[in-house]
């Protein structure tokens, strides 16, 4: 027996097929490309007064063969960061826009893995040892107001020792490696704080630094505890930041951050 149901005509049906296409194509384009996670950097050279130096952020993963995102490493912190988009979450930075120069000898900057939530961060550059294949070891550090908050100090101690950091009559014990975060340091009626630095040595504690630190205020302030390779002594570096990272640009009219107190001369070692 046939069916009695009606069968709609087919002709209608094939004027839709260019249409469907139009809708389909696309979508099924946009779903092959690679998902990307946006993240601002700032680069920053550990080495004082080393100026700054043109360099091309890539990402390694990235199947287009597009150039490197340019950027400038400074030896000061401001408001300018690099808007990126990265399909990894390995970054590399070469002196040449050219992808190709991620295979080129003597290009080779640094090369850094970003934590998977890192959404904004300081990309800090130290000298590598002679004949490695990056020029630059790479330390990133987590900046996010949550992580790092108006007012506080960055305590990091890059030093292969034990150190202890006495703020007034607070007390901050550091293992090797280990970051801390100092919000709203104690202060005495100038609003300077007394700080004195500590290595453990030789089963005892030996000062390493002692000064008088200005209360971060509005602003922020990293220190870095670190062995001089030039001495094996281990020496403070500071770096005076702004409150705030807000765009990808300058802000207008912002002053660049000052150094800050606790600055070293000598060449840093490398992170651990």
């Amino acid at each position: 027996m046939r069916s009695s149901i009606p069968l709609p005509p087919l002709l209608p049906l094939l004027r839709l097929v260019p249409a469907l296409a139009l809708v389909l194509l696309p979508l099924a384009a946009q779903a092959q490309q690679p998902k990307t996670s946006p993240v601002d950097l700032r680069l920053l050279s550990f080495n004082p007064g080393g100026g700054r130096q043109e360099v091309f952020l890539h990402d390694p993963a990235a199947q287009e063969a597009g150039d490197g995102v340019r950027g400038e490493v400074k030896s000061y912190l401001n408001h300018e960061a690099l808007a990126l988009n990265l399909v990894g979450r390995t970054a590399v930075l070469t002196t040449k826009a050219a992808r190709a120069s991620l295979n080129e000898a003597g290009a080779k900057i640094a090369k850094v893995a970003l934590p998977a939530d890192l959404r904004r961060g300081v990309l800090v550059l130290f000298p590598n040892t002679a004949g490695a294949e990056f020029a630059c070891r790479a330390l990133v550090i987590d900046d996010s107001p949550g992580a790092f908050p108006t007012g506080s100090l960055k305590i990091m101690n890059l030093s292969p020792l034990p150190v202890r950091l006495v703020l007034e009559k607070d007390t901050f014990d550091f293992k090797v490696g280990e970051t801390k975060v100092i919000k709203d340091p104690p202060v005495r009626e100038n609003n300077h704080t007394a700080m004195k630095a500590f290595c453990f040595q030789d089963n005892e504690w030996k000062r390493v630094a002692s000064s008088l630190w200005p209360h971060p205020g509005s602003v922020r302030v990293f220190q870095f505890l670190f062995e001089n390779p030039q001495t094996g002594k281990i020496e403070l570096r500071g770096f005076r930041d702004v409150a705030s990272v807000l765009s990808t640009a300058p802000a207008p009219g912002a002053a660049d951050a000052a150094p800050a107190p606790g600055a070293a001369d000598a060449a840093p070692a490398p992170p651990p």
